[in-house]
Parts: C-alpha cells; structure tokens; sequence
C-alpha cells in the first residue's frame, strides 16, 4: 500500500488515530449507556440474569456485557482497534440479522413488507459493508464468516424448535398487537444468556484461529499491520 498508493497511505495514517479515537469513544458511550439503563432494582441476581421479566424494555445487564466485551478481546488479538471494533459490529449483525428471519415469518400478517424492507436495509447494508472491509482489507477468509453466522443459526433454530419467543410483541385474543414482557420466565433468561456467551465464545475462538492460527494468518496479519 505505501509504495503503490503513498497519498493514500499518508491519508490512512493521518485518519487512522482519529477514526480509533472516534471508536473507542462509541464503545465507552454505548457501555456507560448500557449500564445506566438497565432496570435495576437493587438485587444483584435480578439486576444481573433476570431483569428481562421485569418490563416491556428491561434486560439483563450480562447479555449486553458479553456483546460488549468482542471489542476489547479481538482488540488484543489483533493489536488494532478498527478491525477489533468492525468484529463487534459483525457479531451485533449476525445476531440481529438472523433473529429477523423467525421475526418476520412470525408477523408477517400484521407487519407491512415495504415497511419491513425500508426498516432491514440500513442494518443489511452495514452488514454487507463490515464484511466487505473484513474481507477486503483485512483479508479475513470467507469461511470465518459462514462458520459464525452457522454457531449463532445452529443456537437459534434449537431456540425456536423448544418453542421460545421470537418477539416482543403479543397477540391478544381480539387479534390486537401489543408489546409483550419479554421472556416472563427466568430461565428462559438464562438460555438467551448462555447463548450469547456461547456465540461470543465461538467467534472470539475462530477469530484466534483464522487471525493467528490459520494458514493464512501471515496474510491476515499483514493486511492488518499494513492498514494500521
């Protein structure tokens, strides 16, 4: 890159700083975020594994945490912030992109498609556009992406085969939709919560194996040091 493209290097390595500053800034916003509107109500066991049975919009605090703590980990893998936080956006993308599938055939009676449409393709594009810097510039291999997108597929059929929600909205008798209290019984929590441990797990797992132990680690490797 710094011998066939020097302009674009010296641009690279001027925005660079900037763009990691401007991330690792988002990631604190969102943590805090996260954090400070959970519905706590001074019980350690709910505030942190069963908060979701408390309200229309409650979570627990450890699902977001797992989610959360992609950054940091694949930062100390790869030694740099940008692919570490494009990782994370991957996982958020997996894991809301496939709960839209059941979503969607769940409701789909009661939710207009061009709505449904115009409200996907935000989160389709940055999808397409994450995998697209991954692959392209950081030269991660196509099969770390199906192997990921596989782990959190496999976890969400089992999910939908035992009968678990897939939304939170409800039918009433009347047919009228209304929001629902998400997942009212606690261990169904601690099924989603093992999930994402599970999926977060699994992915941090393959990035190790295709960034550092992959026969094309030296080219993933490269491609990383080269862009930082």
């Amino acid at each position: 890159m710094r011998s066939r493209h020097p302009e674009l290097y010296r641009i690279a390595k001027l925005l660079r700083p900037l763009v990691e500053a401007g991330l690792l800034f988002v990631w604190i916003i969102y943590l805090v975020g996260v954090l400070r509107n959970q519905n706590y109500d001074g019980n350690l066991t709910f505030d942190l594994f069963l908060a979701r049975v408390g309200s229309p919009i409650a979570s627990h605090a450890t699902t977001y945490l797992i989610f959360l703590s992609v950054f940091p980990i694949a930062y100390l893998m790869l030694r740099s912030i940008i692919p570490a936080f494009l990782i994370e956006v991957l996982a958020f993308d997996i894991h809301e992109g496939l709960w839209q599938i059941p979503y969607y055939i769940a409701w789909h009676s009661v939710i207009d498609w061009h709505v449904w449409l115009l409200e996907n393709a935000p989160d389709t594009v940055a999808t397409l556009v994450t995998v697209a810097a991954l692959i392209l510039v950081y030269h991660f291999p196509a099969r770390f992406f199906v192997f990921v997108t596989a782990t959190w597929g496999c976890f969400l059929s089992v999910w939908l085969v035992l009968g678990f929600p897939v939304t939170v909205l409800s039918k009433l008798p009347n047919g009228q939709i209304v929001p629902s209290i998400y997942n009212t019984v606690p261990w169904v929590n601690q099924i989603e919560f093992l999930g994402w441990l599970y999926f977060a797990t699994v992915l941090l797992i393959c990035l190790r194996h295709f960034a550092t132990r992959d026969p094309n680690r030296v080219r993933v490797s490269r491609a990383i040091a080269q862009v930082g």
